[in-house]
């Protein structure tokens, strides 16, 4: 739950990792048993999962633009790894309730960016409990980070309009 970590005394105001690293346990039928992936995943990640693990293929990208996840079936039954990747993460809690600034960071397997009124830069490998905010001290990695932030929130937004946008045909709105 996170409560009393980075002063947080509610749940769902920030993004550490005391709040949004939930364990997803998956049980696959023939599969290795317990297994631990350390890799970073997400709910994004459900669908494809349950789509691979059933043989159906998973849309091209283009087709759909919400599916854009990946299976995590192989890490799950065959030991793979999940691929490196950097993960959007938002909080609209604290501006829906509050009016505050809405919470958003990006989470790659080495690094989170925080982006509140004062940024903050975590290195995830060697202070998981995200205590040492690094933004003052490496102008680089952030501006590395940032710019890998900004595309991903381009593509959020861009994906979050086209969902506004869909129309839905009578046969399947009933």
């Amino acid at each position: 739950e996170g409560l009393g970590e980075h002063k947080e005394q509610y749940h769902a105001i920030f993004v550490y990792s005391t709040t949004t690293h939930v364990p997803l346990i998956v049980r696959v039928p023939g599969g290795r048993r317990g297994v631990v992936v350390t890799d970073i995943a997400s709910t994004l990640d459900i669908t494809p999962t349950i789509l691979e693990s059933l043989g159906i293929p998973q849309p091209a990208p283009g087709k759909n633009p919400a599916m854009q996840g990946v299976s995590l079936l192989g890490a799950a039954a065959r030991g793979q790894r999940v691929p490196a990747r950097s993960l959007f993460l938002e909080s609209i809690y604290p501006s829906a309730s509050y009016g505050w600034a809405t919470v958003r960071a990006i989470v790659q397997p080495s690094w989170k960016l925080i982006e509140l009124p004062e940024p903050e830069l975590y290195d995830m490998a060697g202070d998981p409990s995200e205590t040492q905010n690094l933004h003052e001290t490496l102008p680089a990695r952030v501006g590395e980070v940032r710019s890998e932030y900004d595309k991903l929130l381009a593509e959020v937004q861009s994906a979050a309009t086209e969902a506004e946008a869909a129309t839905i045909d009578d046969e399947t709105r009933d």
